[in-house]
């Protein structure tokens, strides 16, 4: 039997009833849609917020900073917060109240104080010197410190929902969460050191004499020293107001006195006071202070202090490097001879003894003394190309190609002076090869190859001296050009120190000085030239050529030039070889000298922002860029 399974039935309104429903689901796509927008554009500008907070926070000298605040808790994870008063939250923190959101759903819960921004709670807003982590899988975030970033989590704001408010969607807090750093621009770091009272000024990095150290300070009573075992000694200067090292301002027309103390030992024997000055073929005739005059010249307390009444006249009204030394005369007795000398210029390693007096702007060069261990190349051997060349070979390219890792200054809670000796591991030390290196060995002197292939010369087809890049763009003229010469065959910036002054007045003696206060006076194009260089300084002289590793204490911006300390912009004036010295042997010219002109950073602007990203972690000194990193 057949049944019939089609059968007559009434769809009307079918067609009505889908409609609606799919108009009801679009309404609320469409609501969804417009109340999400809405909450993304308040997120948007929160994060904005985040932002410029964390920038106005992390701007100025701001940072780096350590925190020093309380402990905060979250779950297994702790972080130390800053303090309330810290100029980074104290700006940041305006930065938020100086932009607060608008609407009629702001409540004045979002207005931001430095402790509702430090109360330990991330949801409703935070700062710390680190980065807060992802969430673990129980919501917890660990914390990462560094004292060269500021993190902002702003307040959040809770955005009410309109249309998906019948859907069951209220509302929803948006905030903005955002990190700065502070960086440093990839800049060329020579693999030089320098150290105080080297630099500053204009210095001079040459080569020894050949096999032996050579002493270049050359003063007066040369021939009637003590031997640095001597009944006497004169170990260290002390200048009122303090100046480490020692200075005391010029002065043309003294007329009230400049005391001076000078500690040693076996003092009370002490007759006469030489101040020297050093000259190359025949020193100047020294000026000295007896103990005869009256008044007395000098009282001594004990045995090892001479508290001299004044530096003489013509000393405080010739500025420059002075040396001092002192005159021992000892009776016989019982005990042996009767002595009497100088005490030395150098002692028994060619280490300089005589005491160096800066008076004004004094440019002690670096050759001012031993120039075995008076300055020298950091023992950075090269990972590839290694040995190529041999020892001159790796300081060429270490000069020429930029050093392979990045060098940073140690700690300051980890110096450890006098010595400033360090060891891998210990305290934090780094040594090479790797990035943030702040424990370095040295190696003497600055060997002529090395310093020629570096900077002039460079290897055919595998790297270009440093300086013959003379590229559009590398110069201080307003074309971008920079001026050239032709040195050992190859074309080599020529550009001027001066050239690159923003101001008519301000002169080189200025912008090198140590006691430089003023403001920016250097174009910020000077940091595209080939000549401008960071040079590390170390806590001490090296005294020991590579038996020890040194902490590095800083970094000290230089110019590669020469330039009388009174030039200005307007004068510019230059020496013949711009601070490369050529000399000749057997007819074949050679590289025997550069020079630097070490520059305050106070006279520096901050520098460019590199398109291409070049930088590295802040190493502690000199100028830095502050960057929003996340």
């Amino acid at each position: 039997m057949n049944r019939s399974l089609g059968r007559s039935r009434d769809e009307g309104g079918v067609v009505a009833i889908v409609v609606a429903i799919a108009a009801l689901v679009l309404l609320g796509v469409c609501a969804l849609t417009v109340d999400i927008g809405h909450a993304l554009v308040e997120k948007s500008g929160m994060q904005r917020r985040a932002d410029f907070s964390a920038l106005a926070g992390g701007a100025g000298e701001n940072l780096p900073k350590v925190a020093a605040g309380s402990v905060c808790v979250q779950g297994p994870y702790s972080w130390t917060k800053p303090k309330v008063d810290d100029p980074a939250i104290v700006d940041a923190v305006a930065y938020l109240n100086r932009n607060l959101p608008t609407g009629p759903d702001v409540s004045p819960t979002q207005v931001t104080t430095a402790g509702e921004l430090l109360n330990c709670r991330l949801g409703d807003g935070e700062a710390g010197y680190g980065v807060w982590n992802e969430p673990d899988s129980n919501g917890f975030r660990s914390f990462t410190a560094n004292p060269n970033q500021l993190s902002v989590i702003s307040q959040p704001r809770q955005v009410d929902f309109g249309f998906a408010s019948v859907l069951g969607f209220d509302s929803v807090n948006v905030g903005g969460q955002a990190t700065v750093e502070i960086k440093t621009p990839l800049m060329k770091t020579l693999p030089f050191y320098a150290f105080a009272p080297c630099d500053y000024g204009q210095q001079t990095f040459s080569q020894p004499a050949p096999g032996h150290a050579a002493t270049n300070v050359n003063l007066a009573d040369a021939g009637n020293s003590s031997t640095y075992t001597s009944f006497v000694t004169a170990t260290s200067l002390e200048t009122s107001p303090a100046s480490d090292p020692p200075a005391i301002a010029h002065n043309p027309s003294p007329s009230t006195n400049v005391p001076l103390v000078i500690n040693g030992t076996n003092l009370n024997t002490v007759t006469k006071i030489g101040f020297y000055q050093s000259g190359e073929s025949t020193p100047p005739a020294p000026t000295y202070v007896d103990i005869g005059v009256t008044p007395a010249a000098w009282t001594v307390t004990g045995t090892t202090k001479i508290n001299l009444a004044s530096v003489p006249a013509n000393v405080i009204s010739t500025q420059g490097t002075w040396f001092v030394r002192v005159f021992g005369q000892k009776s016989a007795n019982g005990a042996g001879a009767s002595q009497k000398a100088w005490t030395p210029i150098v002692d028994n390693q060619d280490n300089l003894v005589a005491l160096p007096l800066a008076v004004g702007n004094a440019t002690l060069s670096c050759e001012e003394g031993p120039s075995e261990g008076n300055f020298g190349t950091l023992s950075l051997d090269r990972e590839t190309s290694p040995n190529a060349g041999g020892e001159p070979g790796e300081i060429a390219r270490n000069i020429a190609l930029g050093l392979e890792h990045g060098l940073a200054p140690f700690p300051t809670a980890r110096l450890a002076p006098p010595d400033y000796v360090c060891s891998d591991g210990v305290n934090d030390a780094h040594e090479w090869p790797y990035d943030g290196t702040n424990c370095v060995g040295t190696k003497p002197g600055l060997p002529s190859e090395a310093a020629e292939k570096g900077f002039v010369t460079g290897v055919s087809g595998e790297y270009a001296g440093l300086l013959t890049n003379v590229d559009d763009g590398t110069g201080c003229a307003e074309d971008g050009k920079p001026a050239t010469t032709v040195l050992l065959g190859k074309e080599i910036n020529n550009d001027v120190l001066s050239c690159f002054f923003t101001n008519d007045d301000v002169t080189v003696g200025d912008v090198s000085a140590r006691t430089y206060s003023g403001d920016v006076v250097i174009s910020q194009t000077i940091y595209k030239s080939s000549r401008f260089v960071l040079i590390p300084v170390l806590g001490r002289q090296p005294d020991c050529g590579s038996c020890e590793n040194y902490q590095i204490v800083d970094f000290r911006p230089g110019f590669i030039g020469e330039q009388p300390d009174a030039t200005t912009r307007l004068t510019n004036d230059v020496s013949p070889d711009n601070g490369l010295t050529l000399t000749s042997s057997n007819g074949n010219p050679s590289l025997q000298a550069v020079k630097v002109i070490f520059l305050n950073p106070k006279a520096l602007p901050d520098p460019p922002l590199d398109p291409n990203g070049n930088y590295i972690p802040y190493v502690g000194a000199g100028k830095k860029s502050l960057l929003l990193v996340d």
